[in-house]
């Protein structure tokens, strides 16, 4: 199977781009939509419903609390294999998503090929080249998938905020910032904010 059409729902755009160019190396002609919002991936699901072969969902969004959205997703979209992710992988989370119906759960702390991994079972794709996706120049380094605080953190550096001012917005302590702030340096391959900055505003208009 080569050519597929998905949708990523996730209200990160960063993350939307770099899991679409994962998909992008295994299948080059598949289909990616998107969706930032709960209330946005409804209406595109509505629309492609027939079209759609796989959804990747991130469990929270704006638009829905707790598994409210993977339930909708199930009961109105039986026929559409649904992988939840999410940023957090505790057990109770998990099996809250499973119960509701979705096909699987996924943690982004574990994405990276678990993720390609579930593409193919979920579409019968027994011969999909998983290992292509470590073949893609720079992807490890210029398509980082951050955790959703570490986003936050690189959202607020972007903003021109101070680190005892992203400290007071996420209610964390700096020390937690500056530590974040090194973890995403290294995920961009730069070494201050001003380029993190320009990096990241790359990619979020790619």
């Amino acid at each position: 199977m080569s050519v597929f059409q998905v949708v990523i729902a996730d209200d990160h755009p960063l993350f939307v781009f770099a899991l679409e160019q994962k998909i992008k190396a295994i299948w080059p002609d598949a289909v990616i939509h998107s969706a930032n919002s709960y209330q946005q991936l409804f209406r595109l699901l509505g629309d492609k419903e027939d079209d759609l072969d796989l959804a990747i969902v991130d469990l929270s969004m704006p638009g829905c609390e707790g598994v409210e959205g993977a339930q909708y997703i199930v009961q109105n979209y039986p026929a559409l294999p649904l992988i939840i992710i999410s940023a957090h992988d505790d057990f109770q989370s998990m099996n809250a998503c499973l119960k509701a119906g979705a096909s699987a759960f996924v943690s982004k702390t574990e994405i990276d090929t678990d993720i390609v991994k579930l593409i193919a079972k979920y579409l019968d794709d027994d011969h999909a080249d998983i290992g292509k996706v470590l073949d893609v120049p720079g992807a490890s380094a210029s398509l980082p998938i951050f955790t959703r605080q570490q986003q936050k953190v690189m959202a607020l550096i972007a903003s021109g905020l101070s680190n005892k001012a992203i400290a007071n917005e996420l209610n964390i302590s700096e020390k937690t910032v500056r530590s974040h702030a090194y973890t995403i340096f290294k995920l961009l391959e730069v070494e201050n904010r001003t380029q993190a900055t320009v990096k990241y505003q790359q990619l979020l208009n790619q």
